[in-house]
């Protein structure tokens, strides 16, 4: 074999040895690539899937907060409405010719309706000490209408308009609107606050 066949024979061998290395790492960097894109799949996969899982927590938890509000709301609504009428129907139904109708009587009954301070702004502190001078009719027209304004963590607040008649001495019933503004404590069920705003009109 002559030098000249040798050196191509050798060439050849080393351009077919590069050939197989360069194939070889080709080879494996292909295999290091699918690893990679197989493990960022699984890796997306189980991204997604935590996502979809949070995601139905995350709406399973709005659900109930949306449904527990509604009906924290509701129910604290019912009770303020119920607690106002049968409070000021104690405060406006009455006859001063009956015993079971005096102050402090109506007073007594009021006190699962409102706290002390409330029952006080109503019927007098000294409602025990109080007696008619002369003989009075007093009755709602219409239930109280009620209006709520705002609420807190804790409490409502409510405007109450009250529609009421009073007849003094048999003498023809006279007509008037009082405006209210209270406090109610969903908790207690009872109103906390109570404010007499005034008068809204009067018909002889």
């Amino acid at each position: 074999m002559t030098i000249s066949n040798k050196a191509k024979a050798i060439g050849c061998l080393i351009f077919g040895l590069f050939l197989l290395i360069t194939l070889f790492s080709m080879l494996n960097t292909k295999r290091e690539m699918s690893s990679k894109i197989q493990a960022l799949q699984e890796q997306n996969s189980s991204l997604q899937s935590s996502m979809k899982q949070s995601n139905s927590k995350y709406d399973q938890l709005s659900k109930q907060y949306d449904e527990l509000n509604k009906e924290k709301n509701g129910s604290a609504n019912e009770s303020l409405i119920s607690t106002t009428n049968e409070l000021f129907k104690l405060v406006y139904n009455y006859n001063t010719d009956k015993k079971s109708d005096s102050l402090a009587a109506r007073k007594g009954q009021a006190k699962p309706f409102a706290n002390s301070s409330a029952l006080d702004s109503l019927f007098s502190k000294n409602a025990e000490d109080w007696a008619p001078s002369v003989s009075t009719i007093s009755k709602l027209e219409e239930r109280p209408q009620v209006y709520r304004m705002s609420s807190d963590d804790k409490n409502l607040t409510a405007l109450v308009l009250i529609d009421y008649s009073v007849s003094i001495a048999e003498s023809k019933p006279q007509k008037g609107e009082l405006m209210y503004r209270l406090t109610f404590d969903p908790v207690e069920k009872k109103v906390s606050e109570i404010k007499l705003l005034g008068e809204i009109s009067v018909t002889q």
